[in-house]
């Protein structure tokens, strides 16, 4: 492939653009809010987004969509005819994308037979507000308690939403839970103390499902180099949450750290999608490079030298010539179409852990 393109007028105008807009931003929540308004672009033509698939950003949403619906129908058939009942918890979840991509058609098909409840844990007021507005469009979905906390917060809660059981838990992106920048950092304590929280209000017959970003992959990894010389500490953080979710989550030994009784087990599942990223030019490539763990939801100031390492990264990737047919440049980084618009396209793995609570 030519790799003229690389240095174009149109690259280079959009890099300028970019290095300005993320040299102005203070903070990772305001640079958070940038990464996401480019994830959630919507595909030429589309005006008013009513699937994942209207999204141009990334497929990550849509390719887990088929999985996690499965889960909840799987959990609602199960469901005694006399359960008059259906509570949802959905954690950390962003402006409320989940309700209209799948929660409320999945339970439109039990209108009549329970009322259904959606609580919310978010920490972002403006994320929250936004949730509430987008349950309170069906009128088949209720909504429960919102609490605008931090989830480690309510740990030492006994009863965080008044008590009642949940029959599905849901958190798309555990990136929120283990901070690489800490040096208080302990992704298994963090992992375990998150699960068994979740677990804990859980329903017999229940599920709890967790998505991450794979930070092992090629793609994560152009973020992680930029650390190994300057930062051996968060270096060897970013190593050791790699480490505990493969162990606890996808190697499924966070079994053993569950209460189990004589009436119910944890059994949990995992599962390993290919997923992409899609960009515009080169510079928006970089600023989808920091979803997924590279920034957190706070005020501390923004690393714009780390986002300048990553742009002149990936500008070397692509100027690699591919020699072969089939033959692929790092993190899978070619041309392809998305919503009819040619795009850089990037490689990037995502897991998601389904954990049961079954009745024996």
């Amino acid at each position: 492939m030519n790799t003229n393109h690389v240095d174009s007028e149109q690259e280079r105008e959009s890099e300028k653009l970019i290095l300005e807009e993320f040299g102005a931003i203070k903070n990772n929540e305001d640079a958070h809010e940038h990464v996401q308004r480019r994830l959630l672009a919507l595909k030429r033509g589309v005006t008013t987004p009513k699937a994942a698939t209207d999204f141009l950003g990334s497929d990550a949403r849509e390719s887990l969509i088929p999985l996690i619906q499965n889960v909840l129908r799987g959990i609602l058939q199960s469901m005694d005819d006399n359960c008059k009942e259906c509570n949802i918890l959905d954690i950390m979840p962003g402006a409320g994308t989940q309700v209209d991509w799948f929660l409320q058609q999945e339970l439109e098909r039990t209108i009549g037979k329970r009322e259904n409840y959606v609580h919310l844990i978010e920490h972002t007021q403006k994320f929250l507000d936004s949730y509430k507005k987008s349950v309170g469009q069906y009128s088949h979905l209720k909504l429960g308690k919102a609490l605008n906390k931090k989830v480690k917060d309510l740990y030492s809660s006994q009863k965080p939403l008044d008590g009642k059981p949940m029959d599905f838990i849901i958190c798309m992106d555990l990136c929120f839970l283990t901070d690489c920048y800490e040096r208080s950092c302990n992704p298994k304590k963090e992992i375990t103390d998150f699960i068994k929280f979740c677990y804990g209000m859980l329903k017999p017959g229940g599920a709890i499902f967790v998505t991450y970003l794979d930070l092992e992959s090629e793609f994560s990894q152009v973020n992680s180099d930029y650390f190994k010389e300057k930062d051996k500490d968060t270096t060897a953080r970013i190593e050791a949450i790699i480490k505990a979710r493969k162990e606890l989550l996808y190697n499924g030994t966070i079994v053993e750290e569950l209460k189990q009784d004589k009436n119910t087990c944890p059994k949990v599942e995992s599962h390993k999608l290919s997923t992409f990223y899609y960009a515009k030019s080169l510079a928006d490539v970089a600023v989808m490079s920091l979803d997924g763990g590279f920034l957190k939801y706070d005020k501390k100031p923004f690393d714009f030298n780390h986002f300048k390492f990553v742009v002149n990264k990936i500008k070397e990737v692509a100027s690699e010539e591919v020699r072969n047919r089939g033959e692929k440049r790092p993190f899978g980084l070619c041309k392809a179409e998305r919503g009819r618009d040619p795009l850089w396209r990037v490689e990037s793995l995502q897991y998601a852990c389904v954990i049961r609570k079954e009745i024996l």
